[in-house]
């Protein structure tokens, strides 16, 4: 689904504002502010929503899963959904590099990786579903899909973006 408030519906978010009050942001709605990156290795600069900038606290939820090119999405992926455009898809061939500076720019003080029913096999959307009754949870992205990497039974270096996370932090 790309559309926003489409998932929120299908996903029963829209209740849970008319029950208890809860504020949905759609990002993509959001103004945005230019942040800079010093030697970023895709982006210089990039528009961000102002709502993440300044003091706040950034919690990462993110379904643990497989992904056909990827090997696994977790915490560092799911970082991707806070950029606000809403075709995304044209980072995908520098997809690594992306993550690498949006991690800078945004490092959840929490990452909380939800494998209670995980994916496996073709991933992102036609994996299979499997109880795999594990929660991770870290202060560190990286560190977080690590743990998530071996729990899926891959080396952390197999997967794409924490091998160019761990190259790059050389």
């Amino acid at each position: 689904i790309r559309d926003t408030w489409k998932a929120f519906e299908l996903l029963g978010f829209l209740r849970l504002r008319e029950k208890y009050g809860v504020e949905l942001i759609n990002l993509t709605e959001e103004e945005l502010v230019e942040v800079n990156i010093d030697d970023g290795h895709f982006f210089q600069k990039i528009h961000v929503p102002k709502i993440l900038t300044g003091e706040k606290l950034l919690i990462s939820a993110a379904k643990l899963k497989t992904h056909s090119s990827e090997k696994m999405t977790c915490s560092l992926k799911n970082l991707f959904g806070l950029l606000p455009e809403k075709n995304k898809y044209i980072y995908h061939p520098h997809l690594n590099k992306v993550l690498f500076d949006i991690m800078r720019i945004f490092n959840p003080a929490l990452n909380v990786v939800d494998g209670i029913y995980a994916m496996e096999g073709g991933g992102p959307i036609g994996g299979k579903v499997r109880k795999a009754g594990v929660l991770v949870v870290g202060d560190n992205v990286i560190a977080t899909d690590i743990i998530a990497a071996k729990l899926m039974g891959f080396g952390p270096l197999e997967i794409p973006c924490l091998l160019y996370t761990s190259d790059a932090a050389d």
